[in-house]
C-alpha cells in the first residue's frame, strides 16, 4: 500500500505563512521605531521579576519584544531596560502576542504600549549615536519642523546641563589632585637634594 508523504516548508514565523495585503495608509504608528541594531547602548532587557527578553524595536510609545513566555493581551507588566545609566522601568500594557518561531523553544513576539511615553533623552541614551534628525523624529513623532527643532533644542539643553553638572565635580577633583601632585613633586625634589 503506497504511503503519501506531506512535505511542508518550514515555517519560521506563523505570520510569514499568511498572505495579507496591507495598505501603506493602515500603519497606525505615531512614533518612529528604532530597530534593535540602532540601540547601541542597550545592555539587557527583561520583564521585571521575570525572564530576559530581546528587544525587536523600540519607540517613545512602546516596543516589540521577543520572549520564550506567552504574554497575555491587556496584561500589565513592567519592562526593565538596562542602558548606560540606571535601569529604565517602563510600565506597559500588552497589546498583542503571537508565536514568532517554532523550534526547540517556542518564541513569542509581544507588542507593548508604554503607560507613559519614554523620555527622549532615555531613548537617545539607549540609541547611543542615532543621527539627530532621526532622534528628533523618534522624540516628537511627525510634528511640524519648528516643533521638532524646539523640542530638540530644549532636550539638548537639558542634556548639556546634566553633563556639565557631572563634569563640575570631576574638574574639582582634577584640580585637587593637581595641587597634591605639585606638593608631592616638591617634596620629592627636596628629598633628592638632601640625599
Amino acid at each position: 500500500m503506497p504511503i503519501a508523504e506531506l512535505h511542508m516548508p518550514e515555517v519560521v514565523c506563523l505570520a510569514d505563512s499568511v498572505d495579507i495585503a496591507v495598505e501603506p495608509e493602515s500603519n497606525r504608528r505615531t512614533h518612529e521605531r528604532l530597530k534593535a541594531g540602532d540601540l547601541q547602548s542597550l545592555r539587557s532587557a527583561r520583564i521585571k521579576y521575570g525572564a530576559d527578553v530581546r528587544v525587536i524595536d523600540l519607540s517613545v510609545g512602546g516596543m516589540l519584544l521577543e520572549t520564550e513566555n506567552r504574554l497575555a493581551p491587556d496584561a500589565n507588566l513592567i519592562v526593565e531596560l538596562t542602558g548606560p545609566e540606571s535601569p529604565l522601568l517602563l510600565p506597559s500594557r500588552v497589546l498583542r502576542c503571537r508565536i514568532a518561531s517554532l523550534g526547540e523553544i517556542v518564541k513569542y513576539h509581544g507588542a507593548c504600549a508604554f503607560k507613559r511615553p519614554l523620555k527622549g533623552q532615555d531613548l537617545a541614551a539607549l540609541a547611543g549615536h542615532v543621527e539627530l534628525d532621526d532622534w528628533v523624529r523618534a522624540l516628537v513623532g511627525d510634528g511640524d519642523r519648528a516643533a521638532r527643532v524646539a523640542a530638540a533644542r530644549d532636550d539638548l539643553g537639558r542634556r548639556i546641563a546634566r553633563l556639565r553638572a557631572r563634569l563640575d565635580p570631576i574638574k574639582a577633583r582634577h584640580d585637587e589632585l593637581a595641587v597634591r601632585r605639585e606638593a608631592l613633586e616638591r617634596r620629592r625634589d627636596e628629598l633628592v637634594i638632601r640625599s
